[in-house]
């Protein structure tokens, strides 16, 4: 019977999975085909690179654009080390860096996506998992495709860490988060997972603060001989304003308030306090849930809710970081809709979104560019009120 039921099943299934491959191809070949008008966050690090080698600040985005001698080059917001690690690649010309670029951003999408479904999601099919890895939160891959961002990189090395540290390969987790780190430092934070009680022991302790001082070391030491470099660096992230549309996290909806709508009332320090309010609330409405994956038996379960977690509270949280919660939400909100038995508000609230995000005012435009963060608080308020709803029975 089971066998009967199955058969129908396999031709949808190959038409979904080949859609979404052809989805992936298009956007691929979109992008290679107009690279001149993406790219754009490689193009900041390729300029960066030429400026830095040049002997002047890479921080200071008119040295960018005037090296680049175009207008559209954004600022430069990553530690000297990133431009060590980037300077054979952007020794090259311009055209042939970008393609290699391109080219090896492809090639780490593959290998993550079978990262992704060999070792976390095993009895998933490949179409959702390519659905959802393309479209899903804001279609945070798409962004890091057409930006040309580090973004798939840094997955690879955290997702193939994940897997590295179920398997009891400690040191190889640590050395796989400090490569995650070189760019953006926040992917650190993962070395605090060696303190599970299923992990913590001293020689894992040692390891973790080994890598700590790794990233420390990497992220400081080439501003040891431009010390003002490391001020202009900090300076810039913390005057930094991305528009909730690009960085969709609490802070940065603080950030739309405040600068394009004027609430003057969130400005400066006041929207920190407001800040630590929403930390407040959401640690105190999820500390039994966290407990609870925290002294639980399953280190993959305690990995991806930490993940889920890092998400909500990093301040600054471009698009094409909401990739790393899809492998999280697969695996763990579908089970959790079914003990909850919210399918049907789910699917009243999905069907509802169009609607919402069209509103002809503010509160259409700020949904719209802020679902990536309100589809996330959406998915981790489902896994409280699930393992609530078990714990009750």
């Amino acid at each position: 019977m089971q066998a009967a039921d199955a058969k129908p099943s396999r031709p949808w299934n190959t038409i979904l999975l080949v859609a979404m491959l052809s989805c992936w191809v298009q956007a691929f070949l979109a992008v290679w085909n107009k690279s001149d008008e993406f790219l754009w966050d490689f193009k900041t690090y390729y300029f960066a690179v030429r400026v830095y080698e040049q002997g002047a600040s890479p921080y200071e985005v008119s040295n960018l654009r005037a090296t680049a001698r175009i207008t559209g080059i954004l600022p430069f917001y990553y530690p000297l080390s990133a431009l060590h690690v980037l300077r054979p690649l952007c020794d090259l010309d311009y055209a042939i860096a970008s393609r290699i670029w391109m080219v090896s951003k492809a090639a780490a999408m593959i290998l993550l996506l079978l990262v992704w479904r060999r070792l976390f999601l095993r009895d998933l099919a490949w179409w959702p998992l390519l659905g959802l890895g393309l479209f899903g939160f804001g279609g945070a891959t798409l962004w890091d495709m057409k930006a040309g961002n580090v973004s798939t990189f840094e997955q690879l090395f955290l997702w193939s860490g994940f897997a590295l540290l179920m398997r009891r390969q400690v040191s190889a987790f640590v050395a796989c988060v400090v490569a995650a780190s070189v760019f953006k430092l926040m992917p650190a934070v993962f070395l605090l997972l060696l303190l599970l009680p299923s992990l913590r022991s001293r020689a894992n302790l040692s390891k973790m603060a080994a890598g700590i001082v790794a990233v420390l070391l990497v992220a400081l030491l080439p501003f040891a001989e431009h010390a003002d470099r490391l001020g202009s660096l900090l300076h810039g992230l913390r005057t930094a304003h991305t528009r909730l549309q690009f960085n969709p996290t609490f802070l940065g909806a603080l950030d739309e308030l405040a600068v394009e709508h004027g609430m003057a009332v969130l400005a400066g320090w006041r929207k920190y306090i407001v800040l630590a309010a929403y930390y407040a609330l959401l640690f105190t409405v999820s500390r039994r849930f966290l407990a609870r994956a925290w002294s639980g038996n399953s280190l993959q379960s305690a990995i991806l809710i930490a993940v889920l977690l890092y998400a909500l509270i990093v301040p600054r949280f471009i698009i094409y970081s909401y990739m790393i919660v899809i492998v999280p939400v697969l695996a763990l909100v579908p089970p959790a809709v079914g003990r909850t038995g919210a399918g049907r508000g789910a699917a009243l609230v999905a069907l509802s979104l169009g609607g919402v995000l069209n509103l002809p005012s503010r509160i259409g435009a700020f949904a719209h560019d802020g679902m990536p963060f309100l589809l996330l608080l959406g998915c981790w308020a489902l896994l409280v009120t699930a393992w609530r709803t078990a714990e009750a029975t």
